[in-house]
């Protein structure tokens, strides 16, 4: 990350930069040095996790004094989410796709949360729209700070798709062009009681499914059409 630093003070204003970090991916291959300071009874991924972190601290410490410092906002996004060393979380169609996606801007203080459905997605419409975009594009995605009634897409094999939205997760399977389960997880974290069949679900399954329907037709359609001339 102080190699990052040094790059970014190369870059001329307004830059993009991206800091792909892996020390915190298996093999969790951290400094034996720093790793030693820590205590016994950390796992390999909660070292690598402590590692990052103390690697951002320093960081930050150095770029706060940087002209661009100010006048920049840091997105921080994994990649994806693995089962934990922790035997006692249940992973499953939520907590398996459950990342942090978190905005920093050293201009603004001020700490907000937001707990509607987010996806990567709305990575790309958040920095477009920070950077003060004004055109349209092609996305699957928004801009955070403006996400409002949305529901996310996430795909579990080659024909099991998710869609969640604010109350429920549905699972809609392509190759019999059916819905093959429905919770609230909210209410229901650990996704025991299915509610497909239940005719108080009814309206949700059919708009659940309607959405997700909509959704892989137009990214059919956009993929695999010819591109203009």
């Amino acid at each position: 990350l102080q190699f990052f630093g040094q790059k970014i003070k190369q870059e001329q204003q307004p830059f993009f930069a991206i800091h792909y970090n892996i020390s915190t991916h298996y093999p969790y291959d951290i400094p034996e040095r720093f790793s030693a300071t820590l205590p016994k009874k950390y796992t390999a991924p909660m070292k690598s996790m402590r590692y990052y972190d103390h690697s951002l601290q320093k960081f930050f410490k150095t770029a706060e004094h940087e002209p661009w410092f100010k006048e920049t906002v840091f997105i921080f996004c994994s990649d994806h989410w693995l089962v934990p060393d922790d035997n006692h979380v249940n992973f499953n169609a939520i907590s398996g796709y459950r990342i942090p996606i978190i905005i920093y801007d050293p201009a603004v203080n001020q700490k907000k949360t937001y707990s509607n459905p987010v996806s990567q997605f709305d990575v790309m419409g958040t920095v477009l729209a920070l950077a003060g975009y004004k055109d349209s594009i092609i996305t699957y995605g928004g801009s955070l700070p403006d996400n409002n009634n949305r529901f996310v897409i996430s795909k579990a094999n080659a024909h099991l798709y998710h869609i969640i939205d604010s109350t429920y997760i549905l699972g809609f399977n392509t190759s019999n062009d059916k819905a093959e389960f429905l919770y609230k997880y909210k209410i229901d974290p650990d996704l025991k009681h299915n509610l497909l069949n239940e005719a108080t679900a009814a309206t949700a399954v059919s708009g659940l499914t309607r959405k997700i329907k909509a959704f892989l037709q137009k990214a059919k359609m956009q993929y695999t059409r010819k591109p203009f001339k």
